[in-house]
């Protein structure tokens, strides 16, 4: 059976893919903090269920593999007697690193498939559930203009996954709902964790990411959260669609930050 979303604050749910661990837990973690129903969604049951615990009893697990429609149609499912979609939350995302000639169409077209295709379809299919005014952002990256030799595959996703938000701008602006994108990087995830160990000789950014991580300028993925749900619940309709907001975008920071460091 689907799992059952909580009772909590009318204002409806939010839904984040990618909420087992990184960027997409964090970003749970502050929702629920706020009041926000969570609907957690990852291919993994046991680091969902252990996000939920940490979001507490407005939070309900959905293990689903976003790339795969079987996966989406579950969480289609978890929503069908539930309440409407506030927040959609594309953070799910996976980088395959590899020399050219190692590069697999598997590995190429997964990471399409979940980067790309993943976030198209799963924005479609809840349509019917999203309230005016709904907000979807999708997590971005640098690598989306910027070609990273070992990261051709998730270069192209990148740069699919921003043409995508803006397409889906346009197209679901005139009903009320509201389309965004973000970078948060630098941010401190397991993704980087790999890249942190990844071989230089075949993806060579890796001694950049090992500078940065070596000075401390990694940004925490609770400070990202903390930058989103700005953007989330706080930005107005004209801004949060304006432009792809980029944490490091210092004109900002007064009104999320404060005082406190970015990293």
């Amino acid at each position: 059976m689907p799992p059952s979303l909580p009772p909590g604050i009318s204002s409806g749910v939010a839904v984040v893919t990618g909420a087992g661990s990184g960027l997409g837990r964090a970003i749970a973690l502050a929702f629920a903090a706020s009041g926000m129903r969570v609907l957690l969604v990852g291919r993994r049951r046991e680091p969902l269920e252990a996000t939920a615990r940490a979001c507490g009893p407005g939070a309900a697990v959905c293990p689903a593999d976003v790339a795969e429609p079987t996966g989406r149609a579950a969480i289609v499912a978890a929503m069908r007697a539930g309440p409407s979609v506030r927040r959609l939350v594309h953070g799910a995302g996976i980088h395959s690193v590899a020399a050219l000639a190692a590069l697999t169409p598997e590995d190429f077209r997964a990471t399409l498939a979940t980067n790309v295709e993943a976030r198209f379809f799963l924005t479609r299919d809840l349509l019917p559930w999203f309230a005016p005014g709904a907000r979807v952002l999708f997590l971005g990256s640098n690598s989306a203009t910027r070609a990273r030799r070992g990261g051709t595959a998730y270069c192209v996703a990148q740069a699919g996954s921003f043409m995508l938000h803006t397409c889906l701008k346009a197209e679901l602006g005139p009903r009320g709902i509201l389309v965004g994108g973000a970078i948060p990087s630098p941010a401190h995830t397991p993704m980087v964790d790999a890249l942190l160990a990844a071989a230089p000789d075949v993806f060579p950014d890796t001694l950049l990411y090992r500078e940065l991580h070596a000075a401390g300028r990694l940004i925490s993925p609770a400070v990202v959260a903390r930058f989103i749900c700005w953007l989330l619940r706080e930005t107005t309709p004209e801004e949060f669609v304006a432009q792809e907001w980029r944490i490091t975008d210092e004109s900002h920071h007064a009104r999320w930050l404060g005082g406190a460091a970015l990293t």
